[in-house]
């Protein structure tokens, strides 16, 4: 039996689903990950409800992912902009993300309530939370093994 790629992003996924279940008994709808005719996909979007969001499953902001925050944002503001109207947009993160970006200084606040993007909190199950704990090993191990590899 193959074993899986420390890159495998199942845990990651399974997560996802299970926030979005949450989010479908929030908002009372349903949401899709496809919009026709457009190249990029948003992780959750409802046509009628004028809804659309990314789903952030780190519980920090280390590295590059305040870079991943941003590159999310500008995803919303354009399929906003594509679809014409004013949509609802989300970023749903945990509570520690949500408190560390709005104690942060700077225009990547203001922007995002500017743009109208509002942070939401998702609630993750103890057993989600090691699912993503161990995936970002695994992840991590992979890291070292590409770098290791391209030295």
């Amino acid at each position: 039996m193959q074993s899986k790629h420390l890159s495998d992003s199942t845990s990651q996924n399974e997560v996802e689903k299970n926030i979005l279940d949450f989010l479908k008994d929030e908002f009372n709808c349903e949401f899709s990950k496809k919009i026709d005719n457009l190249s990029y996909q948003p992780d959750f979007f409802n046509k009628e409800e004028k809804i659309v969001g990314e789903i952030y499953t780190s519980a920090d902001l280390k590295g590059s992912r305040k870079h991943k925050i941003t590159a999310d944002c500008f995803k919303l503001i354009a399929i906003e902009k594509e679809l014409g109207g004013n949509y609802k947009k989300y970023i749903i993160v945990d509570e520690n993300v949500k408190r560390l970006l709005e104690s942060e200084k700077g225009w990547r606040n203001n922007a995002m309530k500017l743009f109208g993007i509002e942070l939401h909190v998702f609630n993750i199950t103890e057993e989600d939370k090691q699912k993503l704990k161990e995936a970002r090993i695994k992840q991590q191990q992979g890291m070292k093994v590409l770098n290791k590899i391209n030295q």
